[in-house]
């Protein structure tokens, strides 16, 4: 009767947490770490819940998402080429009414978004209080966009960076009107504050990613695999270039080394062309998988080639299984979170690159060393320390305008 009662009580408590994410169905770093941290806000008994503009694929009592006609309606106003030249930024406009019913509804005490190109459609109301999770290095998101926006021809080009310069500082303002900006690491918080002249260093809270235990749980790697791992998104910020790059040059080092690709996205069809192309060996695409096991318990390393990092979660998760990681120096986040458990490479030098992994591999030695420190460094980021920040939250004192 006690635990009915209990039961009763917490289904009646007002939402703590509504979570806002774009599509909660792709299966990135930043999809993960929602429906993980939903899911432990609600097992320290706080009541949370995600909100996604798409259907997720799967029913989940944890997950909400927009109704059919919302959605089309927003979809529609995004792909509308007019309304991108005239108003770039009108389907955040018409979101916040949408989110203005989704809060009066549901009555969250607190509104997380995770998509920060939506974060100017974070309503100002006194029913909660706002706050923005920074996944990535702003400016590096930014500068991924010019990249895109030089390759198009002269007309496309003109116009893509009209758009693009006023949505890039609606953004950026928009920023500065949220309660509080969540930074994953200490030099992601001091990026923020230099993105716009109206956010305040009060706003900022550090809020790290998690692994979702407390003690050690995953096998060990014996790093005797010959096997270099790769995992995350199959698109052009990530690098897979210089991937492919890399691992050309360490055909030429070593003729014994497997690439084993985790990982889904919009270059994976180009990658293999490539590959085939070049003639580049040991190179293997599994695809996306939800194993952290089967990725990595037969793993020496994990290479990262990003252009940027706002945290970098697949770090955290190989030294959790005593997979050394590798990275560029990339802003913002993995210098601060390898720190000495693996190795940062000069940007973006892949021959550097090559030889750090065929070198760090025949070092036997070093290689222990470092495995040691990975497992080590894992520690700081386990579960509980991680949720009571989160809990944190609410029980600061916010006077809301």
């Amino acid at each position: 009767m006690d635990t009915f009662l209990s039961e009763k009580k917490r289904q009646a408590k007002q939402l703590d947490f509504l979570i806002f994410i774009q599509n909660i169905n792709l299966r990135g770093g930043t999809e993960v770490m929602a429906l993980n941290l939903c899911r432990f806000l609600n097992d320290a008994d706080l009541k949370a819940k995600i909100l996604s503009i798409e259907a997720p694929l799967s029913p989940d009592e944890r997950l909400m998402s927009f109704e059919n006609a919302e959605r089309e309606e927003y979809h529609s106003r995004c792909s509308n080429a007019l309304n991108k030249f005239i108003s770039p930024n009108r389907h955040q406009k018409f979101l916040k009414k949408i989110l203005e019913k989704k809060i009066t509804k549901l009555s969250p005490r607190i509104f997380v978004t995770f998509t920060y190109d939506l974060m100017g459609a974070i309503p100002k109301t006194k029913a909660c209080f706002s706050c923005g999770v920074l996944h990535w290095s702003v400016t590096g998101y930014e500068k991924s966009l010019w990249d895109i926006t030089k390759r198009k021809n002269i007309l496309h080009r003109w116009i893509s960076i009209f758009v693009l310069r006023r949505t890039q500082a609606y953004n950026r303002k928009a920023l500065a009107s949220l309660d509080r900006l969540i930074t994953l690491t200490d030099r992601g918080a001091n990026e923020v504050l230099s993105l716009h002249p109206d956010i305040v260093k009060s706003s900022i809270r550090v809020i790290p990613n998690f692994i979702p235990y407390n003690k050690q749980q995953y096998p060990i790697s014996l790093q005797n695999n010959d096997n270099v791992v790769y995992v995350g998104r199959l698109s052009s910020e990530k690098g897979v270039y210089l991937l492919l790059d890399i691992w050309k040059k360490v055909n030429i080092l070593s003729s014994s080394l497997a690439l084993t690709i985790y990982g889904e996205g919009p270059e994976t069809d180009k990658m293999k062309e490539l590959i085939a192309l070049h003639k580049i060996r040991n190179v293997i695409f599994k695809g996306y998988s939800d194993s952290l096991d089967d990725i990595y318990k037969n793993a020496d390393l994990l290479i990262n080639t990003s252009y940027s990092e706002g945290f970098g979660l697949v770090y955290i998760e190989a030294m959790q299984y005593g997979v050394i990681p590798l990275s560029f120096d990339c802003p913002v986040s993995p210098r601060e979170l390898i720190g000495d458990a693996g190795i940062l490479i000069p940007c973006f030098d892949t021959e550097a690159y090559a030889s750090t992994i065929v070198n760090l591999l025949k070092n036997k030695t070093l290689m222990k060393v470092l495995q040691d420190k990975c497992l080590s460094r894992a520690k700081d980021f386990y579960i509980n320390p991680i949720i009571k920040r989160w809990k944190n939250l609410l029980e600061e004192n916010i006077t809301l305008s």
